[in-house]
């Protein structure tokens, strides 16, 4: 364990944590809903200088910090035309706001709405407001159509009538709302829990890939250390995939922020304080890590092993390859990885020992996974064998919009595997030569396997995040 001994290194800690919550914590505004997520209008209202628009029922159970409306078609309106608005406590009836805009400055052409920003109103609970919209210098031939009604108008609990509330939220609810608490039925992580309700019962979820049978064509296609996990959970009363879910889910965030932390504490550890501030927020706030955390998919249990292991690598060579083989029985996406510990293992042993050593890693990475796996393969190798290679033997049509190399090419079958298997070869034998130490060919590995694999998902990505400030670190320590 790193200890801080300088004045100045806890001060860093505490500053950057200060500064974290600073970002999370800090009230934002925050659109609650846009245009995509609201159902077709049953009518419009249409304004003129004569005619404003009747009150509008709005709620907000935050502060409210600004208005939305979106109008219909394209407004025949003067840009330099003044809007107005007021809003009415509807509890009350006090008007709490009034407030003119020339129509240039409050209308988005592209996403055709318009949009009031003003000072917070506070509310203390669901607040319900009347919105009136109005045209008051408006000429006699201008109008504007704004959404009429929606189909759920009489539901306070349903999406706004026209209006939609900017709410001063901070970006830890908005993470919390969009992200964490999103509805995440029919996401894959839905058959580890019934892969392991199978497993719970005794059966064989490796069965279903002999005779094509597995739900939705969905292959068990990963070692079963997490069907295993799955099945404790259901065996100790979480049947219910609700239930599931909501247990799994913290383990899944825990992980997530543990490896930001690792990570952190792993570049702090070698004073680069600039990079584990870099590698704290790329690994917290990138795309790839919020599409995770909303799938809730089962990577960060295995990254936060893999991470550990890469970490421990130089110090702590038994643990690292124990870690690394529990990453693999959850998802082995790092499979790849394993040729890259065991050339570094080879050429970093003393050589009356290689063998020994080579040997005694590769028993230990394989030991977890194996171990696992043993009750399946004796009960269907055929099976288990079958489910493992699903991945590689996948259609390419999987590729979220961006197909490889042999795609195009319409290569088939395994031979569609040669360009990645060529460049990794590459980056092993670098290695190999004591060209790239582990955080950099594992950066390497990661991409090619990004770039040339022959089927790509979005969490894929997710996989090269944590080698690369790794990396970076490593060769800032080189070019000292």
């Amino acid at each position: 364990m790193m200890q801080l001994s300088k004045k100045g290194d806890w001060l860093f800690v505490v500053g950057v944590t200060l500064f974290l919550l600073l970002v999370l914590l800090w009230p934002l505004r925050y659109q609650v809903s846009n245009t995509d997520e609201l159902p077709d209008p049953v009518g419009a209202m249409q304004l003129t200088r004569d005619t404003p628009s009747t009150d509008i029922h709005m709620y907000s159970a935050r502060p409210l910090a600004g208005i939305s409306f979106w109008t219909v078609e394209d407004p025949n309106v003067d840009k330099d035309t003044l809007v107005e608005i007021s809003v009415t406590d509807s509890h009350t009836g006090t008007v709490v706001l009034v407030q003119t805009e020339e129509f240039k400055r409050v209308f988005d052409n592209e996403e055709r709405k318009l949009t009031f920003t003003f000072s917070t109103l506070r509310a203390v609970e669901t607040q319900e407001y009347l919105v009136k919209l109005r045209l008051p210098n408006a000429s006699a031939n201008e109008s504007l159509s704004i959404r009429g009604p929606l189909a759920n108008a009489d539901d306070p609990t349903s999406l706004r009538l026209v209006a939609e509330p900017l709410e001063k939220r901070s970006l830890l609810s908005v993470l919390h709302t969009k992200l964490y608490s999103t509805s995440v039925d029919g996401e894959d992580v839905y058959y580890y829990w019934l892969r392991g309700g199978m497993v719970a019962k005794g059966e064989n979820p490796y069965r279903c890939a002999t005779d094509d049978t597995c739900t939705h064509h969905k292959n068990p296609g990963h070692f079963p250390l997490f069907y295993l996990l799955s099945a404790v959970s259901q065996k100790a009363g979480l049947h219910d995939f609700t239930d599931w879910i909501a247990f799994w889910r913290p383990i899944f965030l825990g992980s997530y922020v543990a490896i930001g932390v690792i990570l952190f504490w792993t570049l702090l550890q070698r004073r680069q304080y600039e990079l584990a501030v870099f590698a704290l927020f790329f690994w917290l706030f990138n795309r790839w890590s919020m599409y995770v955390i909303r799938v809730a998919h089962v990577d960060f249990i295995a990254l936060l092993f893999l991470t550990l292991s890469v970490v421990l690598f130089e110090k702590k060579r038994y643990w690292s390859a124990f870690l690394f083989g529990i990453s693999l029985g959850i998802k082995q996406v790092a499979i790849f990885l394993a040729p890259l510990y065991i050339i570094l293992v080879w050429v970093q042993a003393e050589k009356e020992k290689r063998w020994k050593v080579v040997l005694s890693s590769v028993a230990i990475m394989a030991l977890v996974p194996l171990v696992a796996s043993i009750p399946f393969l004796l009960d269907n190798p055929q099976g288990v064998v079958k489910g493992l290679l699903f991945s590689a033997s996948r259609s390419s049509e999987a590729n979220i919009g961006a197909p490889p190399l042999v795609s195009l090419l319409q290569i088939n079958g395994s031979v569609g595997i040669a360009p990645m298997a060529f460049l990794m070869i590459l980056v092993y034998l670098a290695a190999y030569r004591k060209q790239l130490p582990l955080s950099v060919a594992g950066l390497g590995i990661m991409l090619v396997f990004i770039a040339f694999n022959t089927v790509l998902f979005n969490q894929y990505f997710l996989w090269f995040v944590p080698f690369l400030p790794l990396a970076l670190a490593e060769l800032k320590s080189r070019l000292k």
